[in-house]
């Protein structure tokens, strides 16, 4: 079984290293380990919707 520290982003790709930078506080606040690298699930396909703020990304990254 493998567990995920998820954080939902919404907005353009290129502005998405905050929500990284949350994700990894929390994993080490939490006394979590990394067990690996992370994975988008992107939930809003550019080209369905054009306005980015709507654009909806999962940022996974599995955890001890």
């Amino acid at each position: 079984e493998t567990r995920y520290v998820r954080a939902d982003y919404f907005g353009d790709y290129s502005k998405m290293e905050p929500a990284y930078r949350a994700l990894a506080t929390y994993i080490k606040d939490a006394g979590k380990t990394e067990l690996g690298g992370p994975s988008e699930l992107y939930i809003t396909s550019p080209m369905v919707e054009k306005d980015t703020a709507k654009w909806e990304t999962h940022i996974l990254f599995p955890v001890k």
